[in-house]
């Protein structure tokens, strides 16, 4: 089994939005910031220390918003 580790930073000032299919299961952990998840059937808001795991083969997307500054860890 292949074990992948992504992380995603914002800056201050910036926000992040983009479409996106997951191949397999992903488990998201907001360290801070917030972020927010928009799919067919529902929409997530999350905060610091908030964990999601997100389904695969699902269109969403997904929209990092700093508020000091927003990371993301997406294991």
């Amino acid at each position: 089994m292949e074990v992948a580790d992504v992380f995603i930073a914002c800056k201050k000032d910036a926000h992040y939005s983009r479409e996106l299919i997951l191949p397999q299961p992903v488990l998201l952990r907001v360290l801070s910031g917030e972020v927010r998840i928009v799919g067919a059937a529902r929409s997530d808001h999350l905060l610091a220390v908030d964990t999601m795991l997100l389904p695969r083969n699902q269109l969403g997307r997904m929209s990092k918003l700093p508020l000091i500054r927003c990371c993301l860890i997406l294991n």
